[in-house]
């Protein structure tokens, strides 16, 4: 059995929409008259563009997919106030960068990649 990413994937893109994925507190657990139950459930078959990194060196894919994906979710995410009010983005590269030019390089990639825009500038 394919117990790996693709597996987990081929999985998830099978489950029908609103399938009860799981509940807080467990079934095990008591509740107290009043209290809340949380459930997570299934959001159904969707399809999501992935970026062809096929064939591009490590260095490459990954700072193509830090553009195309990682940092317009971190955006997103922050916008939505979902994330910590204390949280921190930390980078790190191999070529000597200042973080004036990061930010200006993470700046362009919300430009072209964020789904919202345009990009809020107090953000």
């Amino acid at each position: 059995m394919d117990t790996g990413l693709a597996g987990a994937l081929a999985l998830l893109q099978k489950l029908a929409k609103d399938l009860v994925l799981g509940q807080s507190p467990t079934g095990d657990q008591r509740i107290v008259r009043g209290g809340t139950i949380t459930l997570t459930l299934s959001l159904g078959p969707e399809r999501y563009a992935v970026p062809d990194e096929n064939g591009k060196a490590y260095d490459d894919a990954a700072t193509d997919l830090t553009a195309r994906k990682l940092i317009p979710a971190l955006y997103h995410l922050h916008k939505e106030k979902q994330m910590p009010a204390d949280y921190r983005v930390i980078g790190f590269a191999r070529r000597e960068k200042t973080d004036a030019t990061w930010r200006q390089e993470l700046r362009q990639a919300l430009d072209q990649f964020s789904r919202t825009k345009p990009v809020d500038e107090k953000i």
